[in-house]
């Protein structure tokens, strides 16, 4: 289901969207770890006054996978991205206040098949990828770290 720029953006108010990334990382080989590319985690919570009943999860869910699926759209055949929504699950975060969180993951990695090739030239760019992915999130009204309210 295609979604507009102005649905993700009422999507990202309505549910109080942040973000934040870090390195994905995975075995390496004996006890080392080497990066795969790049983690962005989105965290939302239900609207300010719903009850935390499962139909009100169930919707900032949605949202988030709608939101993933979109700011992670490409043509290029060589990308390779991974988006885990936490059906179910929520943690205890500070982007929110202390509020329950439910949250979703988009894994940008520098390649598929991580272990059993070499890294093509042109799959190098996850950089340039996490900055395209985290420039559409903040266009989006997404907010880096913690929500805060508009003044």
């Amino acid at each position: 289901m295609a979604t507009s720029q102005a649905e993700l953006h009422e999507l990202m108010v309505r549910y109080r969207v942040t973000w934040e990334t870090r390195r994905s990382l995975a075995p390496g080989g004996g006890s080392s770890v080497v990066s795969v590319g790049y983690a962005i985690e989105l965290d939302g919570v239900p609207e300010k006054h719903a009850t935390a009943d499962r139909s009100a999860c169930l919707a900032v869910e949605d949202a988030l996978e709608r939101i993933a699926l979109a700011v992670c759209f490409t043509q290029e055949a060589h990308e390779a991205h991974v988006i885990h929504v936490a059906r179910g699950c929520f943690h205890m975060g500070t982007a929110h206040g202390r509020s329950a969180e439910i949250w979703a993951e988009i894994t940008l990695l520098n390649r598929e098949n991580l272990f059993q090739r070499a890294v093509a030239a042109e799959e190098r760019h996850v950089e340039e990828r996490l900055v395209e992915v985290v420039s559409r999130l903040r266009a989006l009204g997404a907010q880096e770290g913690h929500w805060r309210e508009a003044m």
